[in-house]
């Protein structure tokens, strides 16, 4: 049934090795050699460890399987438990390693574009550039409208007036079609996307008030000289609004208190649930920011008056410039864009639909990635929080000039592909191309994500992934010979 290996380090793995069971430390170079020695004599291994990394480190080779005993031991109630849990745990590994059929090999690391495509030239799309160009990479900014964008660096390319048109390729190897003041193609390892989203004003829901005379938005700007003596913000009056909108007018508000101005702020919600927000809030109260939550507001003779929620009290807000709130909606472009990279959006119409709030920035398609408003309303900081980290996610992926793939993926054996293209129509990721030479479906494993998805629907069962072989899952939960 194979050899059964398992780590030496008792501290590591937090429980003492089975009898019968060679001691090395995989994660060492001496106890590497020797897991590989085996599996080149064509011995299966199974490698008991605190982890499952090590079959990922050496590309999921057949024969290899991995134990994860700190895995067991945490669900074990006690030392009985656990000894009968590991040793089911060896014997499932040893039938798994043992039925791990051969596959081709395939590459480790590939070559990569270092340029990386940033669209937008807002908040994130900035601070991703800033980022991008910190770590090293050549970056491309495009921004459709006129500019001018400034202050990036040497590092950062700045196309304005540009849009993109299309994108073909994959992660590492994109090429990238612009229209506008800058056409053509451009090759890049990444794309960031990072458009944001369109902010408009409810004018139905705020009294039929626009911008004018006596009245702005919290957009602004607001000049230090033409700040009013009496201000009041009225918010939350239409959908759409949140923490984005209440965040600049608490900025705004605390600075025109500093400079002395009468300031009321008329909410349904203090909505402080965001990176500073609090703070923020308790310094409006300190420079003496008047706050009245209301249960509706109506304009009155050049001011508001509110009905205090609560007491029913009516509240005349002071006279002077009046501010209201944005609500936020998905930028006009965002359906072109998800176009041009093939991306969905979601049901609110923003990018990345695909489990936002387990995987942010990451998109379905590897080396494209989200960041700021585009993939959903949100304040400042957390704009650039998203641009930094689809910056780290971006430079990690290409790094060097290569990319190293630490991720099984899907694997087709041209014998038994019919060429049905059932895997390209299924596949998540884009990740299915065909083969002109073998004449069969081929995943590119700079693409491809090993979720299986193509295994599973391939009718002719041609596609196993790596380290996930039917026979070995089958042989590992005891259904093989039933």
């Amino acid at each position: 049934m194979g050899v059964l290996t398992g780590c030496s380090d008792r501290a590591c793995l937090g429980v003492d090795l089975p009898a019968g069971v060679e001691p090395l430390v995989p994660c060492r170079p001496e106890g590497l050699a020797r897991v590989r020695s085996l599996l080149e004599q064509g011995q299966a291994v199974v490698v008991l460890s605190c982890g499952r990394e090590l079959a990922e480190r050496e590309g999921f080779p057949a024969g290899l399987a991995c134990v994860d005993v700190r895995e067991i031991a945490w669900l074990a109630p006690d030392e009985a438990s656990l000894r009968r849990r590991l040793d089911a745990a060896l014997t499932a590994a040893q039938r798994r390693a043992a039925a791990l059929g051969w596959h081709p090999a395939v590459p480790r690391r590939f070559p990569a574009e270092r340029k990386v495509l940033v669209l937008g030239a807002g908040v994130a799309g900035r601070e991703a550039s800033r980022a991008l160009a910190a770590l090293g990479c050549p970056v491309l900014l495009v921004e459709g409208g006129p500019g001018p964008v400034t202050g990036l660096g040497a590092s950062v390319e700045v196309a304005v007036s540009t849009t993109l048109a299309g994108l073909t390729g994959h992660a590492g190897a994109f090429t990238a079609r612009l229209a506008g003041a800058v056409s053509g193609e451009v090759s890049c390892g990444a794309v960031i996307v990072a458009t944001g989203c369109r902010w408009e004003l409810r004018s139905d829901c705020y009294g039929g008030l626009c911008p004018g005379a006596g009245i702005a938005t919290v957009a602004g700007p607001f000049a230090a000289a033409d700040v009013p003596a009496k201000v009041t913000f009225w918010l939350d009056a239409a959908p759409g609004e949140g923490r984005w909108c209440f965040e600049p007018a608490l900025r705004t508000a605390v600075s025109m208190a500093g400079a002395g101005s009468s300031v009321y702020i008329l909410h349904r919600e203090a909505r402080v649930a965001g990176d500073g927000l609090e703070a923020l809030y308790a310094e409006a109260r300190r420079r003496g920011v008047t706050f009245v939550k209301y249960d509706r507001v109506a304009p009155a003779a050049g001011r508001l008056v509110a009905v205090e929620a609560g007491s029913g009290r009516e509240l005349a807000a002071p006279e002077g410039l009046i501010v209201l709130g944005l609500s936020a909606a998905p930028a006009a472009d965002a359906p072109a864009i998800a176009g041009a990279l093939d991306l969905d959006t979601g049901p609110d119409g923003y990018l990345q639909a695909d489990s936002v709030h387990a995987e942010p920035v990451l998109t379905r398609r590897r080396g494209i990635y989200v960041a700021g408003s585009c993939r959903g309303p949100m304040t400042e900081a957390e704009a650039i929080r998203d641009a930094r980290a689809a910056a780290m996610g971006a430079g990690a992926l290409i790094a060097g000039g290569e990319i190293g793939r630490t991720w099984p993926v899907a694997v087709v054996d041209p014998d038994k592909c019919a060429l049905c293209l059932t895997c390209q129509r299924a596949c998540p990721h884009r990740a299915i191309v065909v083969d002109s030479v073998a004449r069969a479906a081929s995943a590119v494993p700079q693409a491809c994500y090993g979720c299986g998805v193509c295994a599973g629907e391939c009718p002719a069962k041609a596609i196993q992934v790596e380290g996930y072989a039917d026979a070995a899952m089958l042989a590992e939960i005891g259904e093989v010979g039933r």
